[in-house]
């Protein structure tokens, strides 16, 4: 469950943005509002990095298992908006690319709100079709007229 949560730290990591200069304060999910911008948890403290995994995870383990999911406040799967919500805080420049329009599609039917949370922050989705190596960037508002 915490995988998500351990990405984001040691990415962080990785790219030498720990340990933090100065606290940070990190919004977790509002279900009504369908952004992060609820409760509040501070992070004082980010040298340890299972410690910040834990810290994190109060607001990327919000998802039930499965399609469709629902939010949770606590003991969820990851959302990758919250993972990138994090990142992106931690001036970290993200992108999502998926496979290909298909994919994309199943992962948009199967988490809609996801895909509206990765929209929402202005992270470019972009498809590796025809096994390009090149991402070709999706236009959101095309994708959401679909």
């Amino acid at each position: 469950l915490y995988c998500g949560a351990y990405c984001v730290a040691a990415t962080l990591y990785a790219f030498d943005k720990l340990p933090f200069t100065a606290p940070l304060t990190l919004n977790r999910y509002d279900a009504q509002q369908k952004s992060f911008t609820g409760s509040k948890v501070e992070i004082l403290e980010s040298s340890n990095l299972v410690d910040l995994a834990l810290e994190f995870y109060k607001v990327t383990g919000i998802l039930t298992p499965g399609p469709n999911p629902s939010y949770v406040d606590e003991a969820g799967n990851n959302s990758l908006g919250a993972m990138l919500s994090i990142l992106n805080q931690c001036d970290l420049k993200t992108e999502v690319v998926f496979k290909n329009e298909e994919t994309l599609d199943q992962i948009r039917s199967a988490f809609p709100i996801e895909i509206e949370l990765i929209e929402k922050q202005g992270v470019p989705i972009s498809l590796l079709d025809n096994n390009d190596l090149t991402p070709c960037l999706v236009s959101t508002s095309d994708a959401a007229d679909e």
